[in-house]
């Protein structure tokens, strides 16, 4: 669907559709023939769960058809939790361990992670199972497409408080209102980013992660709709960018590697 709060007329749909299509077929053309998924996973204390967590989505990541590695970053954990992922090491390759000196919090943990994956795509994700692993797939067959970024986006978000939810959507609102560049509501750390767009956020320590999500929310990019607490992929809604910020895309793309 497009964005509702653009005025689109019948002819600058069809050009910027036709836009759309020219720059998925660029990136397409782009994609590596044997390409690597880097799941990227901050954990603090979660000794009991990494082996849940496993078992959880490595039959989603083979599924997906692609060369894969689970990316363990331990944010200064207390308990057993990086004695637990080097055993999980050693028994299985494809899972690597970032080990941080003292508890950094999870937008650094994440950073962190990302610095260090060696895929060409990126899936940051909590260990919690909040984020469903059976989108992996959907965002994998999105970015074949050519999309360069694949959101999942909540549905609903019953689990939370009110509180909370009141809290998100001033947010949400504050922030769009201010800034030329929409970022949509409900979106988290759960997307798949390609390799190549990691540099719109490596500028310094300490970059606000709703920032990040603004900046790379002018690329070409697809929403999965997901219900709350792992509910399936749901529907698939195309958000195509304007014309705009498709021009912004091209200049940004040509300073990728």
């Amino acid at each position: 669907m497009l964005d509702s709060t653009l005025p689109v007329s019948p002819q600058t749909s069809a050009k910027s559709a036709s836009a759309l299509e020219l720059q998925l077929a660029a990136q397409r053309a782009r994609r590596p023939a044997d390409p690597l998924l880097s799941l990227v996973v901050p954990v603090f204390n979660e000794e009991e769960s990494i082996d849940i967590f496993l078992a959880a989505v490595m039959p989603f990541l083979e599924k997906a058809g692609l060369r894969f590695e689970v990316v363990f970053v331990n944010d200064g954990s207390r308990d057993d939790t990086f004695a637990h992922l080097l055993a999980c090491c050693a028994r299985d390759s494809r899972v690597k361990v970032v080990n941080l000196s003292r508890n950094f919090g999870k937008e650094a943990a994440l950073t962190a992670g990302i610095d260090h994956a060696g895929g060409d795509i990126l899936i940051p994700m909590d260990i919690d199972l909040q984020d469903p692993p059976d989108l992996i797939e959907p965002f994998v067959e999105r970015w074949r497409e050519g999309y360069d970024i694949v959101y999942g986006i909540r549905a609903a978000r019953t689990s939370d408080t009110a509180a909370k939810r009141l809290s998100a959507g001033w947010f949400y609102w504050a922030f769009n209102s201010m800034s030329p560049v929409r970022i949509p509501a409900n979106v988290g750390d759960f997307r798949l980013v390609d390799r190549r767009r990691r540099h719109i956020g490596e500028e310094g320590p300490g970059i606000d992660a709703h920032i990040f999500r603004a900046r790379i929310w002018v690329l070409l990019q697809l929403i999965v709709r997901r219900g709350a607490l792992g509910c399936g992929a749901g529907d698939l809604h195309l958000l195509p960018a304007p014309a705009h910020l498709l021009r912004r895309h091209r200049t940004l793309g040509d300073r990728g590697t």
